[in-house]
């Protein structure tokens, strides 16, 4: 009889810790946030808000989107506005992925109910990994549907190779952006800070930065076009080149794409190791 006891009780228990066990109850977890369900919804409110609003000043002033790129361009045009601002908001969901768990306490269960550590960080990386994936490609995906119902003669522009890789942009630069606020907040374990760190390297630094650059430096040049505002707005305008002396950076849709990924593991790299290494508390 205790036998059959002890391995009722077991079964379960390795179920729950396998990768896939740790992912259900991760995703569960971080969805029953109040906090998380409604950044969520203020994310993708404020970026189809943004977008709807965009379309109809487009569609009032605009000439002439029957063509396939000038369908192309009213779409982007459409999708660019609402990509600075929603950074800032995946960043957000970021930090409270992983930060919500430190403040509550809550990480110390977790831990016991899965010892394995790398499981647990790869199981939290996969779910915010999908969550911010689904955010961005509904948001913009919404907005783009908006921007077609009030010009449908500009659904030709979605063949166009600048739309496509526009699109691909944003919602790389979006989930890189999530995946970085998760690797500053797993650090740091402070909502707080791991916001204000977001926030400061997405609005705060290039301010200040282009104050620096009047000094003539090319290095200060370049780091200023290499942080994650610049690079997003080079990924959300598409693969083309625009000269610098109409406003380009110099930096190509590639190396923008590449620079964001590094951004990510810059955070999460450490941020794994140290989940790994330090102590829960």
């Amino acid at each position: 009889m205790t036998q059959q006891v002890e391995q009722t009780i077991r079964v379960p228990q390795a179920g729950r810790n396998t990768l896939g066990g740790v992912i259900r109850s991760e995703w569960i977890k971080l969805m029953s946030l109040r906090s998380m369900r409604i950044t969520l919804l203020l994310t993708f409110l404020a970026g189809v808000g943004i977008s709807t609003l965009g379309a109809i000043v487009m569609v009032q002033y605009s000439a002439d989107i029957t063509s396939l790129e000038n369908g192309a361009t009213y779409l982007l045009q459409v999708m660019q506005p609402p990509i600075m601002f929603l950074g800032l908001l995946f960043g957000v969901i970021g930090v409270f992925a992983i930060s919500s768990e430190y403040s509550s306490g809550m990480i110390l269960s977790t831990l016991a109910a899965t010892p394995k550590r790398g499981r647990v960080f790869s199981a939290k990386l996969f779910v915010v990994t999908l969550i911010s994936l689904i955010a961005a490609v509904l948001t913009l995906g919404v907005g783009q549907l908006v921007a077609i119902m009030l010009a449908p003669e500009a659904v030709k522009g979605i063949g166009n190779e600048q739309y496509l890789t526009a699109w691909a942009g944003s919602v790389l630069f979006l989930v890189a952006m999530t995946l970085f606020a998760f690797g500053v907040a797993g650090i740091l374990r402070s909502t707080a800070g791991g916001i204000a760190v977001v926030a400061g390297l997405t609005f705060v630094a290039p301010i200040a930065l282009s104050f620096a650059s009047m000094a003539g430096k090319a290095w200060v040049d370049w780091i200023m076009n290499h942080l994650q505002l610049m690079l997003g707005n080079v990924l959300s305008m598409g693969n083309v080149e625009v000269p610098v002396d109409m406003g380009g950076t110099g930096v190509t849709w590639g190396e923008a794409a590449v620079s964001i990924v590094a951004w990510a593991l810059i955070a999460l790299i450490p941020a794994c190791l140290l989940f790994l290494k330090r102590d829960a508390k």
